[in-house]
């Protein structure tokens, strides 16, 4: 009798263990396909974010360009090894707490764009004006949240740069991504320093183009030596996200 107890103890101790083999391959299977994915998804970038678009006769110089590429490969290589996205830990629950977090969010962004010595609107939103009078329904927070911190990570990295003027600033969400668009003047200088800072940042802010407009698009003369830039930024966000405590 104690044989066969012991027969039936070690048979399912062999099938507990080959399920717990088998859990484990799964998880070493899914954590390949991720990191086969990312790098997919790296080697993908040079091709897909070098793609500059520049219009009208004052291009940015071939050293700035050189420059950003050689940034382009060297955050490839770096995406290889890691990646940090963009994290919230938390969003309100309630519209008001919500629309109190954005109007401190805009508040501390123009304070940091006059201390930068960029020229902001009064009423710039940075992409929440929709947002100005009432927060928004709990079904979106999540989204929204996401949004802000995307948008102020890039805000962020152009504050270091010091355009001359912030022309705006808006947002486009998708499932895992950001993607955030800046719309500025400033001198070479500025735009190399932006897109320096956006390559080096520890998180995962991904250029996706750079537009130079032409004097009669941008709508507005130009100082000498100013240009009028569009960069679209992709800024993977991590999940999941939960909402703040009550």
């Amino acid at each position: 009798m104690t044989d066969s107890r012991d027969a039936r103890w070690r048979a399912g101790r062999s099938v507990g263990g080959a399920l717990a083999a088998l859990a484990v391959v799964g998880l070493l299977a899914q954590q390949r396909s991720r990191v086969n994915g990312l790098a997919a998804r790296a080697r993908h970038l040079t091709a897909e974010h070098a793609r500059v678009t520049l219009e009208g006769e004052r291009a940015v110089s071939p050293a700035v360009l050189a420059a950003y590429c050689q940034q382009v490969r060297e955050r490839r290589d770096w995406l290889q090894g890691r990646m940090l996205p963009v994290r919230v830990t938390a969003y309100p629950r309630d519209p008001l707490d919500a629309l109190a977090g954005l109007a401190a969010f805009v508040r501390g962004h123009r304070r940091a764009a006059r201390e930068a010595g960029v020229v902001v609107k009064d009423d710039e939103w940075f992409g929440f004006a929709e947002f100005a009078q009432a927060g928004p329904v709990p079904e979106r927070m999540a989204a929204v949240w996401q949004a802000r911190a995307a948008v102020g990570a890039v805000l962020a990295a152009l504050w270091e740069a010091r355009p001359d003027r912030l022309l705006s600033c808006r947002w486009v969400a998708a499932e895992t991504t950001e993607r955030v668009e800046v719309a500025f003047t400033g001198t070479s200088a500025a735009l190399r320093e932006f897109l320096n800072e956006l390559a080096q940042s520890d998180q995962a802010l991904l250029v996706q183009s750079v537009q130079i407009l032409a004097a009669e698009r941008s709508g507005d003369a130009e100082p000498e030596g100013q240009r009028t830039v569009v960069v679209q930024v992709d800024v993977e966000l991590a999940a999941p996200m939960n909402p703040a405590s009550a």
